[in-house]
């Protein structure tokens, strides 16, 4: 990586940090006031309410990327609508619990749209056993579709204990840039 690039990440990641705190000192008084609120239980050590406003902030992080820094736009446009209907599907859930077959089937259309717009798909796993390459084939988009929800189910179960999703999010985004 020469100098600009390190630059202009470096550029990246700390708007993206400053974005994200902006958003959650702007959506804080409108979490309170709306009771998007979490209480503390036997799972959560925090006092009093806390506003449930972190991945809707960093959601507007991703948006402000995307619509400032986008540069291959199908494969953005494709993520960001996908996003946008886990937000959303996770906004109203907070609100009034939905039914597991709806959120599942709002992340099997994230998904999907991921795959098929943005061209995203797990199509071999690699040498995983030693004896060559493992093709998916014909079954790689259900495959795909199978990780990709088991991933949002595996942070969203996280999410209920306090700093886990978080603390995990940051290694995983660690050893990602290492790789």
């Amino acid at each position: 990586m020469n100098n600009f690039e390190t630059s202009y990440l470096a550029m990246l990641m700390s708007s993206s940090f400053f974005i994200t705190i902006a958003a959650i000192a702007l959506l804080r008084p409108v979490a309170f006031k709306i009771g998007l609120t979490d209480q503390p239980s036997s799972r959560k050590r925090h006092q009093g309410e806390i506003p449930m406003i972190g991945g809707l902030a960093i959601y507007f992080c991703i948006t402000y990327i995307i619509l400032t820094q986008s540069v291959n736009v199908p494969v953005n446009m494709a993520f960001f609508t996908a996003v946008t209907i886990i937000v959303v599907t996770g906004l109203i859930d907070d609100f009034k619990d939905l039914n597991f077959k709806v959120r599942l089937a709002a992340e099997v259309a994230a998904a999907l749209i991921m795959i098929k717009l943005g061209g995203v798909e797990i199509t071999s796993l690699g040498n995983l056993l030693g004896f060559g390459e493992i093709q998916l084939g014909m079954f790689s988009t259900l495959f795909t579709v199978f990780a990709i929800v088991g991933g949002i189910n595996a942070f969203n179960m996280l999410d209920g204990v306090d700093g886990l999703a978080g603390s995990t999010s940051l290694i995983i985004y660690f050893l990602l840039s290492i790789l």
